[in-house]
């Protein structure tokens, strides 16, 4: 097992019923998920070892906090005890619950003023979740769906007064969207992750050497490192060039291998082919998806060549990354 120099503390909060433990699962999981999810119960105080994780040689603690009204007392009573020494906050909402949002806005309310008053600018990655896509493509639930989104924007312009005490971000989420919950997630690991825009600048680069939609690094946990899109490429595209990579990263489990070739299509009218590799840097692993036009099999074998030849400058900058905890890898 490796050893660790440093150490982070994630915390996800919200009312009881917001679905932060479903979220926590899904993103632990990732695939088949629902049955262990349907057998969830409610979280007991704090727990914190269920969902812990290695990022970049980094011991990340996630504190899953119970949401139940003694609970969150008990939290607001004792802050120092359970809110310091946090480094990014999820904070989840049940957006098809608009009865308690005065409720889950006072609680937000009281754990931002408790950082605002040890003058600490705290990262708040707020989930409004339970936005299903049922929601958004039956046209039976249409007047739901736009009374719903009419008070989400009350919702988060009451929130933004809190900008720029703190910082903010608001994403859309479904346990029935598994991309939406690693987009959120991953925001937010990439704001503390200070050092991503090298990666961000090496894949743009490379990306545009090869010509292609998109590029994406991911490491072990599925956790989006960098993104390259090309320009003009649509949110809907972006986000099945997204899906692509977690359909790939399940047949690279499922056969036990390392590369896995694809065709598929990002809309009605664009097909496209990529690859995804993965690649280990010490002990982690670390995935590297590259979507292009649709192409022949000789010029897809040609992209794997290519990307053959830049993988040792990215594990080179991965190696640094990780080497900066003084742990020798």
């Amino acid at each position: 097992m490796p050893s660790f120099s440093q150490k982070m503390k994630i915390a996800f909060l919200g009312l009881d019923n917001a679905g932060k433990t479903s979220i926590l699962t899904a993103l632990k999981r990732k695939f088949d998920f629902m049955d262990q999810i349907s057998k969830l119960k409610p979280t007991l105080s704090v727990d914190r070892n269920s969902f812990s994780f290695n990022f970049l040689n980094t011991q990340v603690m996630q504190f899953d906090f119970g949401g139940q009204l003694k609970y969150r007392n008990e939290y607001l009573e004792h802050k120092d005890r359970y809110l310091s020494e946090t480094d990014l906050i999820f904070y989840i909402i049940d957006v098809q619950d608009p009865l308690r949002f005065k409720e889950t806005l006072g609680y937000f309310n009281e754990i931002a003023e408790y950082y605002k008053s040890e003058g600490t600018k705290m990262t708040f990655i707020i989930f409004l979740h339970k936005i299903d896509p049922s929601l958004r493509t039956d046209p039976g639930k249409d007047d739901i769906y736009r009374e719903m989104i009419g008070e989400v924007m009350v919702l988060k312009k009451i929130m933004n007064d809190w900008l720029p005490v703190h910082d903010l971000y608001f994403f859309e989420s479904s346990i029935y969207d598994i991309v939406s919950l690693i987009r959120a997630f991953s925001f937010g690991m990439q704001r503390i992750f200070t050092k991503r825009e090298i990666l961000d600048d090496f894949l743009t680069s490379v990306g545009r050497d090869f010509h292609t939609i998109s590029m994406m690094l991911f490491d072990e946990n599925g956790i989006s490192l960098s993104e390259y899109f090309r320009e003009h490429l649509t949110e809907e595209e972006r986000e099945k060039c997204r899906e692509l990579f977690l359909n790939a990263l399940k047949r690279i489990a499922d056969e036990v291998s390392n590369t896995y070739e694809f065709s598929d299509w990002i809309s009605y009218s664009k097909r496209v082919s990529g690859v995804i590799q993965g690649f280990q840097v010490g002990y982690l692993w670390f995935y590297c998806i590259a979507i292009i036009d649709e192409t022949s099999e000789e010029e897809a074998v040609d992209l794997l060549d290519k990307f053959e030849a830049y993988k040792k400058d990215l594990s080179d900058i991965l190696e640094g990354f990780i080497a900066e905890t003084r742990i020798p890898i």
